[in-house]
Parts: structure tokens; sequence; C-alpha cells
């Protein structure tokens, strides 16, 4: 299945492979309200659900309810929520290894009008 609504680095790509490979987790990307410039991005990991034959699109967050795939190329998948893909879609996300720790970011958000130098909180347009 080649579902690709964002983009990926060849660091987070690798650093994705290695969470499955390790701990059997998926990457769930989450944009929730907050942050200082009012909206934020949340990474979580989160485990498969087998509910069937073939059935890789089913994992669920009981947070968020249904999950969608976002991202799946054969080798590397990402999930979200509905909402939320709607703001990622067309997004890159970087895996950055620096001095005080590594994370993952998102970059290129459709729709943004600023970034917080935080790194993790956006403003929205017409919102």
């Amino acid at each position: 299945m080649m579902v690709k609504l964002l983009k990926i680095s060849k660091s987070a790509i690798q650093r994705l492979k290695q969470i499955k490979e390790t701990k059997n987790k998926y990457l769930y990307i989450n944009i929730t309200g907050g942050g200082c410039s009012g909206f934020q991005y949340n990474f979580n990991l989160i485990n498969p659900v087998n509910k069937g034959v073939n059935s890789s699109v089913d994992v669920r967050n009981e947070e968020e309810g249904e999950n969608i795939v976002v991202y799946d190329d054969d080798t590397v998948k990402i999930y979200s929520n509905h909402e939320s893909s709607e703001v990622i879609n067309g997004c890159t996300l970087d895996f950055q290894k620096e001095l005080i720790g590594s994370k993952f970011i998102l970059d290129d958000i459709q729709n943004s009008v600023r970034k917080c130098s935080c790194g993790n909180s956006f403003e929205l347009k017409d919102v």
C-alpha cells in the first residue's frame, strides 16, 4: 500500500525503521491546540492491533479514536487522526540529532503563518 501524505527525510526513515525493528511500534502524529503559537504537533509511538487479515490500518489510539495511515511505503508506516492529517498533508518529517538529544520535527506545514522558536508550535492562517 503506497500512501504518502507527507515527505520523509532519510534520517527519519532510518529512525522509524529502527523503532519498528526494536519496539514493533509506529509513529503517531497528532496536532493539538496549544503551544506558543496556537497549535503544536505531538509524536507518540503506538502498537499495531491486528483485527483481521491484511488490516494493518486498524491501529487505534484510545484518546483520538480511529486512526488513518498518512504514510506507508511498505517499509515505514505513520499514523494520525483525520483532523491532524489535513494539517500535515504536504509536510516534511525529519529526525534531528543534536548534542542535547534527538527528535522528530515537522517542516513545511501548509497554511502555517509562523513557527515558534521552540520548533513545536505554529500558527495557522484562517483558523
